[in-house]
């Protein structure tokens, strides 16, 4: 697939998904629940994934060759098996492959490093879709880089599902498995499978599923804002609805931020000053 066309299927994606989010949008306006079909939380879901792998410190991993020593060794032998010349290409191929392949297909695809397609994975399947709402005298801010974050502010871990739960992750991994949004509701979507034979699922593009959208706290809302300035770059951009509200935002990152970074905290102290001024 030329470097073209995989743009062009990377805009197809995105117009899909900014389509989504518009309608969920605008339903979160007159109804408490949303139904969306698998095939287009798929879109959703893909789309954040690339997201994520296209930002700078992704992409820069491969230029700079950061990685383990073992993960080193399969990316040198991805690169031999498959004919690529630098890491470079080892990213630009998974960013194609990705593109261009359909989900049910996407476990066989050998053209994807093994290591993102796990990612990959797991973010398609372990994880859910949750959906939060600020109240009426809150708000989301949006910086240039809030998609991806690892916080899955969207994509949920599965240790939320009653079913799992953090503890059996704990045993799984070997380590305490938690998230700042520990005591933040999270729950998952019920689930209308097109193709249940016997007590077998099928996966279908057509399964439906339901989802509430949740009005969290000031204090969840001001996390996820705190977790979005702290991810910001120097070239920060940053969309609001109230210069009044992110004036409030900066003044409670810097009350969360020994909860979110200890070492390297950001600096918003200008910015503080003029929002200031001009409130």
């Amino acid at each position: 697939m030329t470097q073209c066309m995989w743009k062009k299927k990377l805009a197809i994606l995105e117009d899909n998904a900014s389509k989504l989010i518009r309608y969920i949008i605008e339903t979160s306006q007159i109804k408490s629940q949303i139904v969306l079909l698998r095939k287009y939380l798929f879109d959703l879901r893909k789309f954040l994934f690339i997201m994520d792998y296209r930002k700078p410190h992704r992409r820069n991993q491969f230029a700079d060759k950061y990685f383990d020593i073992e993960t080193w060794s399969m990316i040198e032998s991805f690169m031999q098996k498959h004919n690529l010349q630098n890491p470079q290409e080892v990213w630009l191929q998974n960013v194609r492959e990705i593109i261009d392949s359909p989900h049910e297909d996407f476990k066989d695809n050998t053209r994807i490093f093994s290591v993102d397609k796990t990612d990959y994975g797991l973010r398609m399947i372990g994880w859910f879709v949750a959906i939060w709402q600020a109240g009426d005298n809150d708000e989301f801010i949006m910086t240039n880089n809030s998609f991806g974050i690892f916080e899955a502010l969207v994509l949920c871990d599965c240790g939320f599902k009653k079913e799992i739960g953090f503890d059996a992750l704990d045993k799984i991994f070997g380590s305490k498995h938690r998230t700042l949004f520990q005591n933040v509701p999270h729950p998952p979507p019920i689930t209308e499978y097109a193709d249940l034979k016997d007590g077998k699922v099928n996966l279908n593009n057509n399964d439906k599923f339901t989802i509430t959208f949740i009005k969290v706290n000031s204090a969840a809302v001001h996390l996820v804002n705190s977790i979005v300035l702290n991810e910001s770059k120097p070239y920060l951009q940053v969309s609001f609805l109230s210069l009044s509200y992110l004036y409030k935002t900066i003044v409670k990152y810097n009350k969360n931020v020994k909860e979110i970074d200890k070492f390297k905290p950001k600096d918003f102290s200008n910015m503080k000053k003029t929002l200031f001024m001009r409130s």
